[in-house]
């Protein structure tokens, strides 16, 4: 009898508490308290490794700005005078996240059928006329969404970015609205888009935010294949190289260049490297605002094999 009772007593306790507000706010408090400190705790253990890691004692360029990072840390060190800027074309990769946001693919898919029209054509002029990089489209003929995430991010192509952005998006108005919650959904707090090819010099951010966006951008399996691609075969325009300076580059896995007068030259890459245990990390560096072509790439050439040297001298 005392067993019995004990446990109508404890299922009676239990229904009590349950509906007990205050009670209930006392193990909600609880449980607010036990997950700040576990994410203060996740903080100050991302700090150690960060501090610890080769790369914090690596020098950045003193042309425009930058910053270096790993994918599995993000952000080690930026720029003294970091300042949000325009990125020109990076800003196609964060149209990419989003589009495959609304529609995502699994590797192997191609995605739905887009239907060219008039409107794409014009499109295409209208970047013909802007000195924009584009892709050859005809009304009536047709491509998957798969093709058009490698004509924007292979090409930069600004015409299919827009074309694209239509096929998912009532107004380009709607897609400047839900890219910029989806960047402050990922915490990117000083990244906004005015577009979705990044032609507007109100597209900006700062290199501590777009080494994070590298780190979405490759954790996206997605956008981690095409980026990669040296060349891709499209059924609109066929064979499209890409535009990555550095993409032949040993160990470079791709991401994304940009021009434009705003913007001078940008470039957001990652590269895998080798550590002195034997293993790859994967570098995320990325170079804005430098005037001279020649000078960004050989730029960002320097600060791989700066970081490649660190990863091995650790």
């Amino acid at each position: 009898m005392i067993s019995i009772f004990g446990v109508f007593s404890f299922m009676n306790n239990e229904d009590t508490t349950s509906s007990d507000p205050v009670q209930l706010d006392l193990v909600a408090a609880e449980s607010d308290s036990s997950n700040r400190a576990k994410a203060e705790q996740d903080r100050l253990e991302l700090q150690r490794k960060i501090e610890a890691s080769p790369l914090s004692r690596v020098e950045l360029p003193t042309q425009g700005q930058s910053a270096i990072g790993t994918l599995e840390l993000g952000t080690i060190i930026a720029a003294d005078n970091e300042q949000q800027v325009p990125i020109a074309s990076i800003t196609k990769l964060i149209t990419a996240l989003v589009i495959l946001e609304k529609q995502p693919l699994a590797i192997g898919e191609l995605g739905r059928v887009i239907e060219l029209t008039a409107q794409d054509e014009q499109y295409y002029w209208d970047y013909v006329a802007l000195l924009g990089t584009i892709t050859p489209v005809t009304a009536g003929f047709s491509m998957t969404q798969y093709e058009s995430l490698q004509a924007m991010l292979l090409t930069s192509s600004n015409n299919m970015s827009d074309t694209i952005v239509d096929n998912y998006f009532a107004s380009s108005q709607e897609y400047v609205n839900y890219a910029n919650d989806y960047l402050r959904r990922q915490g990117l707090e000083n990244t906004q888009v005015a577009d979705a090819t990044g032609f507007s010099p109100d597209s900006k951010s700062t290199p501590s935010d777009l080494v994070v966006l590298a780190q979405l951008a490759l954790n996206n399996p997605i956008i981690r294949e095409i980026v990669a691609q040296p060349e891709a075969m499209i059924s609109v325009a066929g064979s499209i190289p890409n535009y990555n300076p550095l993409i032949t580059d040993p160990d470079v896995i791709g991401l994304k260049p940009g021009a434009t007068d705003e913007a001078g030259y940008t470039l957001l890459f990652a590269a895998n490297l080798p550590n002195s245990n034997g293993e790859s990390e994967t570098f995320i560096g990325v170079t804005l605002g430098i005037v001279d072509r020649a000078e960004y790439v050989q730029t960002a050439r320097n600060m791989i094999i700066n970081a490649r040297t660190a990863f091995l001298q650790q």
